[in-house]
């Protein structure tokens, strides 16, 4: 698993990273069809907390998932082939979406809102 804490942390490494991730984030968090996937992570992460099981550095894997059906989504209604969506948003991007969804699901959770993403 990565160091970074957030997608400001991938700036360095990949200077476009964070732009697309923005992007990325800002399209997933704006698209209705992709707030059922973001629950269905939400609920599992919640069990998890509530059986004392979560552990936050493994969390942004749950998220990938949803990243992934974002930039799909994304490609698929705005790029140019479905298939291209590792190319416009590549591993790299994706786990930085991740992260910044953890963190903000985390942050919800120790606030007493774990519903909300």
């Amino acid at each position: 698993m990565s160091t970074y804490e957030s997608i400001a942390d991938f700036e360095e490494m990949y200077p476009s990273a964070e732009r697309k991730a923005h992007e990325l984030l800002l399209f997933l968090d704006t698209t209705g069809s992709l707030y059922k996937n973001k629950q269905q992570v939400a609920r599992m992460l919640a069990a998890r907390r509530k059986n004392g099981t979560y552990d936050h550095k493994l969390a942004p894997k749950a998220w990938v998932w949803v990243a992934n059906a974002a930039a799909k989504q994304y490609v698929r209604e705005m790029g140019p082939s479905p298939t291209a969506y590792t190319k416009m948003f590549p591993p790299v991007v994706r786990m930085a979406v991740a992260i910044e969804l953890a963190n903000r699901w985390y942050a919800n959770a120790k606030a007493g809102r774990p519903e909300e993403i």
